[in-house]
């Protein structure tokens, strides 16, 4: 099997939109969530988008040398994992 990138997105919300929580404190339960996936405490990542590893490398080589997106992208290889979120 071959290697691939998955994007994978939080498939379900857990808070209430009618609730007073600050917009940052909502963004610490969407993260606490998002890694509680790594440790096993809650499956609610649902794959988006799945790209082979040779491709996803060619696709980030075509990124602006130095952009913000590509530094980013480039996480997966250096890291095994990136999130994006809205910050």
């Amino acid at each position: 099997m071959s290697e691939k990138v998955v994007f994978s997105q939080l498939s379900r919300k857990f808070i209430d939109e009618n609730d007073a929580t600050p917009a940052e404190a909502q963004q610490v339960v969407y993260y606490s969530l998002a890694i509680g996936h790594h440790l096993g405490v809650i499956d609610c990542l649902e794959a988006a988008l799945t790209c082979p590893w040779d491709e996803y490398l060619a696709w980030i080589a075509t990124l602006e040398a130095g952009s913000e997106a590509r530094r980013k992208m480039e996480g997966v290889p250096k890291y095994g994992e990136i999130v994006i979120d809205i910050n």
